[in-house]
């Protein structure tokens, strides 16, 4: 319809268009007057119905009064002069019909029941009106009156008829007028387009339009003729510039020929320029092999300096694992201990070079595991911990309850990047605390964004080194050539890769001299949906156990107590907090209305230590419901622990602080189910493997290695051989059957790849056959991942890395020779303790001698000391009770327990509990529980009496050990390979 529309003439357009808008226009004007007139007639009629209907009811109120309807017809008789009603009654009181009229041209009526009310009924043919009759106030009756709207309709037919007839008229003289008129416009449009016709047909833009007008047109007009005046001015130009043109193209002929002669002479240069660059790539290219063979030697040398440093370390710390299971002198032992830690610390430094090669060369690796984040963050404070408490610095653990505990991830690296960040925290802090946090910033469903932040109050830095610290190699927060903290710098290098490998980034948040840094990291992780589903379902079973009980928190430090704080408050504990010891004492005495069920206090704090503060507690009579204490402290010494357990503690934890072993401690101590030591698998107790009848060749050409590894092997019932190199291993292959050949890779003569390939060849052989599943396990540092593929290409089964850690050696061994790994007997088995000491009745001989680490001798002699210190321990603590009081004989209980709790004695343990609460709860013993307890004290004597005087077999090797030792660190010097 548009398109037909447009293909009009414009004259034609203009007289349907005022064609169209005067029609729609009277087609409005009189739809709306025939509405307004039908809506007008009818509320007239309406009123004249209603107004007789009330006149009807007044005049046949007498009638009704009178019940005479003999006027009340004559009144509905005069209706007849109303052509529109068809029907009228009128109804008494008890609605009974009184008087009708009908018009006789209607059908006759059924007249409808009374309604006493007034109303109005309307339909598209009638009008029914009832209207009340009244006398005095009092309804007496009622009025109906029906209309018809029949000349109502009749009228609105007429109407529409009428308006039709006029629409026509005035369209038909419209089209009339509009036709006449049109041309004022159209004309002059018809004579300009003929105009512009003309001139595209003839191409003579010295035409002009004529205006005819002084409107919009006129101005048309004239634009055209302007346009076609500045069209006739560039057409003669553009003739003008062909001209120059034509004369232009004759000079560039002419120079193109000269132009022709210039590129044959500089394609002759190009040509040369171009074997130049040839020459030029051919030496990029042998540079380049120059130095991708100086990065492999580079490797290879990394790799045979690995094996060169490894090899006197795995010496090295061999013979001092040796060492350190004999009884040394403290002196000695201490000298020892120290020599394996600066061991350690140097593999550790050698281990970082070779991670720093391996980022460098993009062969270093992220697994992606499930683990457990809390296991990660206990394993780095085992590390760490000592540490701190050395250098008498705060070590705190933060976390955000939100973040899922269970990941999936690479928790090695993980631990890698904490303990890099920790500890060089921890070196240049000499006082104050590092803070580790961990903030969860970001998660959808399968992954977690972690921010981990640690804050030292340490030195600090300089601005223009926070710049450097992440972007150079190498680089250490103490610059100054007095060195005075030492390190590297590779540990920071190490991890800014392994952030960015778990797709992070790693930067210095804040630093100021001497108040301290805080280094930022951020990692990605997955999650692991159904144990950490498992895991909140578990935390969500304290929410009933702890829900509501109030802990108070003692600890001078702010950022501790805000830690525990957040911790509790997760756990839906009530929590309120103490900055020392006195002020825990008054808060306690003041809530004894609403007593604190538990209390977390700290060790050491100004005026007064946690267990001073505890014992107070405890011997306070003004607090009259004693509260369980657990003693949370990053001081985890044996004497430390001792001063917890005589003031009385319930509970010991050791900074930091995890949240599981926070939860569980709490439950322990108030007697509730624990939740994460039943979630956790617990590892196997460690048990000393025994391979009685295994036969082995060990190829070792380095002699301490050979004899730290042999002497190793045989303390497990290992018969052990021994070959130098890799074709005295082949000779001894051949002439005795082993059950499993440990090789050294880099030896003399024939390296351990080269003997292990001859000895699966001798498989080939139908009588050899054994030699094709021979297990043959490479002892060597592994430097890197190829040396592993190098090692399994050449035939081995698997490896253990020098140096050689006895647990990993142990597993590997068990792992290939499962039919001689047995369990060896523990030293604490009946089948091997002297009868005499099994037939003890009151003390458990084999918990005993397990606490004491297995030694027999030992637990007699503890024993013995038991019976000399403790001989009549029952009546010192009722006189200590009588003569000094409570607070002297808790203490002693205190240090009973431990006693006979480690000599095994749990039925005298069990009484001296029972008596060491009554104390605390300022409660006197009976007379009974003190001859119970001196009973049970006397049957412990006597059982240690009994025992017979045992001499232990004199150690033949004492008196030389020392002289031993020495030769063996000789035969280090001697035997360690040049660096």
């Amino acid at each position: 319809m548009r398109i037909t529309f447009n293909k009009l003439p414009i004259k034609t357009k203009l007289v349907l268009i005022i064609l169209f808008t005067s029609s729609f226009a009277l087609i409005l004007e009189g739809a709306g007057f025939i509405a307004y007139e039908h809506l007008r007639t009818r509320q007239d009629l309406e009123r004249d119905v209603s107004s007789l209907a009330r006149m009807v009811a007044d005049r046949s109120t007498a009638s009704l009064v009178s019940h005479n309807n003999k006027v009340a017809l004559e009144t509905l008789a005069a209706l007849k002069f109303k052509s529109v009603i068809t029907t009228a009654c009128i109804y008494d009181e008890q609605g009974v019909l009184f008087a009708h009229y009908q018009n006789d041209d209607n059908a006759p009526f059924e007249f409808p029941p009374a309604n006493l009310e007034a109303s109005q009924i309307k339909n598209s043919h009638y009008l029914s009106i009832s209207e009340p009759i009244m006398d005095n106030g009092k309804q007496i009756g009622q009025v109906f009156i029906r209309a018809s709207l029949g000349e109502l309709n009749l009228l609105w037919q007429n109407f529409l008829l009428y308006l039709g007839l006029i629409i026509l008229l005035i369209t038909v003289i419209t089209w009339g007028l509009t036709t006449l008129l049109q041309r004022v416009v159209s004309k002059p449009i018809e004579h300009l387009t003929a105009t512009v016709q003309s001139i595209t047909l003839n191409k003579d833009y010295s035409i002009r339009a004529k205006p005819e007008t002084h409107d919009e047109l006129g101005s048309l007009a004239f634009a055209i003729n302007g346009m076609l005046h500045v069209i006739e001015e560039r057409t003669h130009s553009f003739m003008q510039s062909y001209q120059r043109l034509e004369d232009s193209q004759w000079q560039l002929k002419s120079i193109n020929e000269n132009l022709e002669a210039r590129v044959k002479e500089r394609t002759l240069r190009l040509s040369e320029s171009n074997q130049q660059l040839k020459e030029l790539a051919t030496e990029a290219a042998l540079a380049k092999e120059a130095a991708d063979s100086a990065n492999t030697a580079k490797s290879q040398f990394l790799a045979n300096m690995s094996h060169e440093i490894r090899t006197p370390m795995n010496a090295i710390l061999g013979m001092l694992y040796l060492a350190l299971k004999n009884e040394l002198p403290p002196a000695l032992h201490n000298h020892l201990s120290k020599a394996q830690g600066a061991a350690h610390s140097l593999l550790s430094i050698i281990n970082d070079i070779l991670d720093f090669s391996k980022i460098e060369a993009d062969k270093l690796e992220i697994e992606s595991i499930e683990f457990c984040l809390d296991d990660v963050v206990e394993q780095l404070t085992d590390a760490v911990a000592l540490q701190a408490t050395q250098k008498d610095v705060e070590f705190l653990i933060r976390y955000s309850a939100n973040i899922p505990s269970i990941l999936i991830g690479d928790p090695l690296r993980l631990k890698q990047v904490l303990l890099n960040l920790c500890s060089n925290a921890l070196k240049f802090t000499e006082q104050g605390e590092v803070e580790l946090s961990f903030r969860q910033l970001d998660r959808n469903e399968n992954t977690v964004t972690l921010q981990i932040a640690v804050r030292d109050t340490g030195i600090g830095m300089l601005p223009e080194l926070q710049t450097r610290l992440f972007e150079e190699k190498f680089i250490q927060s103490e610059q100054s050539s007095v060195r005075r903290f030492g390190g590297t710098g590779l540990g920071l290098a190490i991890s800014k890769h392994l952030v960015r490998m778990m797709g992070g980034r790693i930067w210095v948040k804040e630093s100021q001299l001497n108040q301290g840094s805080t280094i930022c990291c951020t990692l990605q992780l997955q999650v692991a949906h159904e144990a950490e589903a498992h895991r909140r379902d578990l935390i969500a079973k304290t929410g009933s156990q702890l829900k509501g009980i109030r802990v108070l928190i003692v600890d001078d430090n702010e950022v501790a107590r805000e830690i525990l704080s957040e911790m509790l408050l997760a756990f839906q504990l009530d929590v309120s907090v103490a900055t020392n010891g006195l002020a825990a004492i008054q808060l306690l005495e003041a809530q004894n209305d609403n007593p604190f069920e538990l209390v977390l206090m700290d060790w050491r704090m100004p005026n007064m230590n946690g267990d001073e503060a505890i014992r107070r507690i405890h011997a306070n009579h003004a607090i009259t419901t004693q509260p369980k204490i657990i003693m949370v402290t990053a001081y985890g010494r044996e004497d430390v622990i001792q001063l917890a357990e005589q003031s009385g503690v319930n509970g010991f934890l050791v900074k930091p602080v995890s949240p599981s072993g926070l939860l569980d401690t709490i439950l322990t101590v108030l007697g509730r189910t624990r939740i994460f030591a039943i979630e956790k698998t617990q590892a196997p107790p460690q048990i000393t493997q025994n391979f009685s009848g295994a036969r082995i060749l060990l190829v070792e050409d380095n002699n301490i290695n050979r004899e730290f590894a042999g002497e190793l092997l045989r303390s497990l019932s290992i018969h052990v051989d021994e070959a130098v190199d890799g074709q005295d291993a082949i000779t001894k292959v051949r002439q005795q059957n082993y059950d499993l050949v440990l090789m050294d890779i880099q030896m003399p003569v024939m390296d351990g790849l080269e003997s292990t390939r001859r000895i699966r060849a001798l498989a080939n052989d139908a009588e050899n056959a054994h030699f094709a599943t021979l297990p043959i396990i490479a002892m060597t540092a592994l430097a890197r991942a190829s040396d592993d593929q190098a090692s399994q290409a050449a035939g081995m089964n698997d490896h253990v890395t020098k140096p050689v850690n006895p647990d990993a050696l142990f597993a590997t061994l068990a792992k290939w020779l499962p039919k001689y790994s047995v369990a060896a007997p523990s030293t604490s088995s009946s089948m091997e303790l002297p009868a005499e000491l099994l037939a003890l009745e009151s003390l458990q001989v084999q918990d005993g001698i397990h606490r004491i680490g297995g030694k027999v001798e030992a637990y007699r002699k503890q024993l013995q000391r038991f019976r000399e210190h403790y001989l009549d321990a029952g009546n010192e603590l009722q006189r200590l009770l009588t003569e000094q009081g409570s607070v002297a004989a808790e203490n002693y209980c205190h240090a009973l327990k431990g006693v006979v709790g480690n000599i095994g004695a749990f039925a005298l343990f069990e009484a001296v509990s029972h008596i060491d609460n009554l104390l605390k709860q300022a409660q006197t013993p009976s007379e009974n529980d003190f001859v119970k307890l001196r009973q049970l004290f006397e049957h412990v004597i006597n059982d240690i009496d009994s025992l017979s005087v045992h001499v232990p077999p004199p150690v033949l090797y004492a008196p030389l050990l020392t002289a031993q030792l020495l030769e063996k660190i000789e035969q280090l010097k001697d035997h360690s390979s040049p660096i």
